[in-house]
């Protein structure tokens, strides 16, 4: 059998395995300008991990804008990727992204916010405008009682001394699994 698909050149059609699965085997990345030194790291750092996973990265640029950005996510969509990293154009594009049970990680140029929403997701920075919310629950106001229970559900990690944050990343969460599994 085998050899008859080699003579024949047969190509596995990824299109209709997924109409089993309903789900891509590839995750999804789009950064605001990868001609920018920092993105292009981020997308070096992300691929890595990705193909150390067994996916193939697919790679959008929005160019800064809001448009582009947006067709490339309900591209995305549509092809039921693995998952979707995003640097967004503005926060609030994240929001539509966010599913219950989803993990949610934040990469921008310094300056952009990243510590400050972390701390206020923790309750360590004050919410001067908009709203925090966690499974449906608005957290932005809760009391230290509340925040021990949302804090089992949210782990947040700041600038690491690491060169590829991807990777720091992706090793927290293993240890994070590990943790899960030993309890």
């Amino acid at each position: 059998m085998l050899a008859v698909i080699g003579e024949l050149g047969f190509v596995r059609n990824g299109s209709a395995s997924r109409l089993r699965s309903s789900r891509n085997t590839a995750p999804g990345l789009v950064v605001i300008d990868v001609g920018n030194t920092f993105f292009t790291e981020v997308v070096r750092g992300a691929e890595r991990m990705a193909e150390q996973l067994g996916y193939v990265m697919l790679l959008c640029d929005s160019d800064s804008t809001i448009e582009r950005e947006a067709r490339h996510l309900r591209f995305l969509e549509e092809h039921r990727v693995a998952g979707i990293l995003i640097t967004p154009t503005t926060p609030e594009r994240v929001r539509p992204l966010l599913r219950p049970g989803e993990t949610v990680g934040l990469v921008g140029e310094s300056g952009s916010g990243k510590p400050t929403l972390g701390r206020a997701v923790l309750g360590l920075a004050p919410v001067t405008a908009g709203a925090i919310a966690l499974n449906g629950r608005e957290i932005a106001h809760a009391s230290r009682r509340e925040r021990r229970d949302i804090c089992k559900d949210v782990q947040v990690v700041f600038r690491t001394r690491t060169r590829d944050p991807v990777r720091e990343a992706a090793r927290r969460v293993e240890h994070q699994n590990l943790l899960a599994e030993s309890s």
